[in-house]
């Protein structure tokens, strides 16, 4: 980070700094973040299931390996398990899409990316190992409009996003506001995690229940 306590580096240190920056940022883009289920289990980054002689295996929290017309699936905690799922697996929510503001940058020039590859912030808005204490706080590297990195940048928990669609429905529709079924769970319950689509079972559903 371009901060006054390193304005003596060499112009050929600061130009290697902008190459290496550039070269990586297509890897942070495609960073890999944890994953839960329709209802809110932690999936596993690295699993495996059997299916028939082949073993299938993802490395990335949710695949769908075997095509399932519900989507990206994974295989749960085993912590969570008996709380959560009752199963071993179960349907990934979307992802949250989150973008950087891309206009921004901090006092010294500094853009989102800088803050994400050299780990100067946390993803739940935090200092990161790269932050030196000495520089003082993000506060004092705001941009002209009083901006930090934690408003305007992914990486630092910051950021535009958008919400994963609710599973779909009649909008013309009302629920009926009393009922419940026989363990207690509203409307509200069947659509937030995915339980049922238009009379048919969601991918949040497990048909063993």
């Amino acid at each position: 980070h371009s901060f006054p306590t390193r304005l003596h580096q060499s112009a050929l240190e600061a130009m290697l700094r902008i190459w290496f920056v550039g070269l990586t940022a297509g890897a942070l883009v495609e960073a890999i973040t944890e994953r839960v289920t329709w209802n809110n289990c932690t999936c596993k980054q690295n699993w495996q299931d059997k299916k028939g002689n082949k073993t299938l295996k993802c490395n990335s929290y949710c695949c769908n390996l075997d095509n399932d017309r519900h989507g990206d699936w994974c295989m749960v905690e085993q912590s969570e398990r008996k709380e959560c799922e009752e199963s071993t697996w179960g349907y990934c929510k979307p992802e949250a899409k989150c973008v950087d503001d891309t206009y921004w940058m901090d006092a010294e020039g500094d853009t989102c990316m800088e803050y994400g590859f050299e780990n100067l912030c946390t993803a739940d808005g935090g200092y990161g190992r790269g932050w030196n204490s000495d520089w003082g706080s993000f506060l004092d590297f705001a941009d002209y409009d009083g901006r930090i990195a934690t408003q305007a940048c992914c990486a630092c928990g910051g950021g535009f996003k958008s919400q994963p669609q609710q599973v779909s429905g009649n909008q013309a529709c009302f629920d009926a506001p009393d009922w419940k079924d026989n363990s207690g769970d509203g409307c509200l319950e069947y659509q937030s995690l995915g339980w049922c689509t238009n009379k048919d079972y969601g991918p949040g559903w497990h048909r063993e229940w």
